[in-house]
């Protein structure tokens, strides 16, 4: 991840690396120097794209205001970025909708292989995120992740009361 220190900053980070290059396309035909981080890695592997944090889309310090109009991102500050994701997220400045879409995937592979980490992975970031303002596809993401939590839950408590 890189910082103000080298002359580099984030103005926006993606779970896969097709979103982040659409972004990369958008700045470069604005003229603006851009960079990617950790797009090779997750171009070959992208099923690590939640431990590596995603795809950092990386510009220069003087030029990051402008970058985040042009995505669409507003004006922030480091200290909103922060506000809004957990440190190493993927999914910055993103919103509910990602943290929903988080849950649903987690949910489904908890349903489906493991049901005890993913279930709770899923069931935190509903109990942490899932009441904030979010549009119709992260509401649809949120209603999927409650069925396969529900689905779970089910598995669980049958095996549990027929052992």
């Amino acid at each position: 991840m890189s910082s103000a220190r080298d002359g580099f900053v984030e103005v926006g980070n993606y779970s896969s690396v097709g979103e982040a290059e659409l972004a990369r396309g958008q700045l470069a035909a604005a003229g603006i120097s851009v960079r990617l981080d950790n797009a090779q890695t997750l171009g070959v592997l992208p099923m690590h794209s939640l431990a590596l944090g995603g795809v950092a889309v990386v510009v220069p310090a003087d030029a990051a205001a402008r970058a985040r109009e042009i995505l669409g991102l507003g004006d922030s500050d480091e200290g909103t970025q922060e506000e809004q994701t957990e440190p190493g997220s993927a999914i910055a400045l993103q919103g509910p909708d990602a943290w929903m879409r988080r849950a649903a995937v987690a949910a489904g592979f908890g349903s489906l292989l493991l049901p005890v980490v993913p279930t709770l992975y899923s069931l935190y970031l509903l109990a942490r995120y899932g009441r904030g303002l979010m549009s119709a596809r992260g509401r649809r993401h949120r209603t999927i992740a409650v069925v396969f939590n529900a689905i779970a839950v089910a598995i669980v408590t049958l095996v549990a009361t027929t052992c």
